[in-house]
């Protein structure tokens, strides 16, 4: 389904380039002038796109002389037509003088967007205006403006003030593309900062985003009175993994922890990647030990990575009683990792803080 449309140029008698005119009734010229000039201020003042587009429809329904009129967005890239605030409409569906203007004009089209460009003139219930924004990659239709026609009074192309119609026309679709293109915008910055603030190996968060929530998870619990619990886990001998096997091995073995990780934690915790075989979780709450537990089980059923099994160790703390600061709290926990490097592998090691695991022992 083509997205685009061309408006082709002619030439009027004084030697002017015009655009051919689109079913339309303009008015007394009094009302034009102003309803122009309304409609840039509209574009010009920055309102969100629903309060633009609402107010160019107000003033090409003036300009028209139409009873109701509405604007419709069009993604050329799937066909669909949607409101303002991104959410799909059928827009022949339902009763109404709207949806009546598009049953009847529709019958025009080879599909519902083809031969926008030559749907024009003759007696009509109403008009559908493609709203087109041009430039050097030639003419791409973001959206449309339906326009109902006043019962008696049938549409006409051959009104002289019909350039007015389409100027607002234009207007609103200039109003379209700043939009997608802020959003467009908005949505590469997020994914830049979400890259600057992810492992790029394993996709889950870094060392500063994990230090940052460990922050905030402190904060609420330290003012909730609730309590809050992290945990370290290590991956068991990467460094010898990488020697023996590769690093593409050890890469992969990292990559099956972290999807591992992440598929066993709870939604509210936060798992992030800390260290070269380092990777941690926050969990408010009391569960830290079960969590620990269970990630390290499910590592254990993983299926050889390359002729590796992996495994891991855990080390875990609690807050209040293993620290009280983001820096405590983290010592308490390499302390408790630190045993359970000794102890061996698959060990889950907790502190005084872990009334349910016992200090240095394996469980």
């Amino acid at each position: 389904m083509p997205n685009s449309c061309q408006r082709a140029s002619q030439r009027g008698d004084d030697g002017r380039q015009v655009r051919p005119y689109h079913p339309s009734v303009i008015n007394d010229r009094t009302q034009t002038v102003p309803s122009l000039f309304d409609a840039v201020r509209a574009l010009a003042r920055g309102d969100d796109l629903e309060t633009t587009l609402a107010s160019l429809c107000v003033q090409a329904c003036a300009v028209s002389g139409a009873p109701a009129g509405g604007i419709l967005l069009y993604d050329g890239g799937s066909g669909q037509l949607s409101d303002a605030a991104g959410e799909q409409v059928d827009a022949a569906a339902g009763d109404g003088p709207l949806a009546d203007v598009i049953r009847e004009r529709a019958a025009a089209w080879d599909a519902p967007l083809q031969g926008l460009s030559t749907v024009v003139g003759g007696a009509a219930r109403g008009a559908i205006i493609p709203l087109v924004r041009e430039d050097q990659a030639g003419a791409t239709v973001e959206g449309l403006l339906i326009l109902a026609a006043a019962p008696g009074s049938p549409l006409s192309a051959d009104a002289p003030d019909v350039e007015t119609l389409l100027a607002i026309a234009d207007l609103a679709a200039v109003a379209i593309r700043q939009e997608r293109l802020r959003s467009t915008s908005a949505e590469a910055v997020a994914y830049q900062e979400r890259l600057s603030r992810t492992d790029p190996l394993t996709g889950l968060a870094d060392r500063h985003t994990f230090g940052q929530m460990l922050e905030l998870e402190l904060a609420r619990a330290t003012r909730l009175g609730t309590s809050l619990a992290i945990a370290i886990f290590d991956v068991d001998d990467l460094a010898t993994i990488n020697e023996q096997h590769g690093q593409g091995v050890g890469d992969d073995v990292l990559r099956s922890v972290a999807a591992t990780l992440a598929d066993q934690v709870r939604l509210v915790d936060t798992v992030a990647r800390i260290g070269p075989d380092e990777f941690g979780v926050i969990a408010p709450g009391d569960s830290i030990g079960m969590v620990a537990r269970r990630v390290r089980d499910a590592v254990a059923d993983l299926p050889p990575i390359g002729g590796v099994q992996a495994s891991i160790r855990a080390g875990v703390a609690h807050h209040p009683e293993d620290g009280t600061s983001s820096g405590d709290l983290l010592d308490a926990a390499r302390v408790a990792i630190a045993r359970a490097r000794v102890e061996g592998a698959g060990t889950v090691v907790g502190l005084r803080g872990m009334p349910d695991l016992e200090a240095s022992a394996p469980i």
